[in-house]
């Protein structure tokens, strides 16, 4: 639960910044722009050398949650795929983005997900995202103040 509410109050920060949300004009639907925030911060991401911040983005980094496929009508986990051509945090936040919609929407416990449903490495999953999610929220004082909300 607690990693729900620290993403939910990420989210909800940064659709209150214009520059951090995605707006669908046909139907007036809005969600977080996840990824123009993370090149936002990209730069000052990195600068923060407390280990708690440091393991996680190592850990994530080399331990990414695995995404759901489908293949011939059977489900299956596949590796996160690393995007060479997106930031370092733009592939930080889509890998706790990742985690979060594992977690929301279910769907790990397929006849053949015995690694995914390893609960010693879910628990880091989520522990480690919400570390990284409060590092991120601290980097953006216009987002910190909505995040801070309570």
């Amino acid at each position: 639960m607690k990693f729900l509410k620290v993403f939910s109050r990420a989210e909800y920060a940064l659709k209150n910044i214009e520059d951090f949300r995605k707006t669908y004009k046909n139907n007036n639907k809005v969600e977080a722009n996840w990824d123009a925030f993370a090149n936002a911060i990209d730069s000052s991401f990195y600068t923060p050398t407390e280990s708690g911040i440091v393991q996680a983005r190592e850990y994530l980094w080399n331990n990414p949650p695995k995404k759901q496929r489908i293949n011939n009508n059977e489900l299956f986990f596949e590796d996160f795929k690393i995007d060479e051509h997106q930031a370092k945090t733009q592939q930080l936040l889509l890998m706790v983005c990742t985690v979060r919609n594992n977690l929301f929407h279910g769907g790990k416990y397929t006849p053949s997900t015995a690694e995914v449903n390893n609960t010693e490495r879910n628990q880091k999953l989520l522990e480690n995202s919400i570390i990284i999610i409060k590092a991120c929220m601290d980097l953006d004082k216009s987002v910190k103040g909505y995040y801070n909300v309570q």
